[in-house]
């Protein structure tokens, strides 16, 4: 499967749509681009995120057979690879 940002965006909302039934209605994540996943302006909290994580992982693992260490995407200091843009990004520069 051809790994382009717009279906690496999509297993980023499937991810987010299993995080989102953990998390009160206030809380929830809205599949945008621009949604804050980390960093300050983030919704998760460590363990949330966490989770976040784990569950993109094995999404990516199931939609492109591949591996992803994604704690690395957290320790990029610019705000904007905080996005779920920015992460589908960071994830198709780390495929190529």
């Amino acid at each position: 499967m051809e790994m382009s940002e717009e279906k690496i965006i999509l297993s980023i909302f499937k991810a987010i749509d299993e995080v989102n039934k953990m998390l009160p209605k206030d809380r929830q994540l809205k599949k945008l681009p621009g949604t804050f996943l980390a960093g300050d302006r983030g919704k998760l909290e460590s363990l949330e995120l966490i989770n976040f994580i784990v569950e993109l992982e094995g999404r990516l693992q199931k939609d492109f057979s591949l591996t992803f260490n994604l704690i690395e995407w957290l320790e990029i200091p610019e705000e904007s690879m905080k996005r779920i843009d920015g992460l589908a990004k960071f994830i198709k520069a780390q495929a190529n």
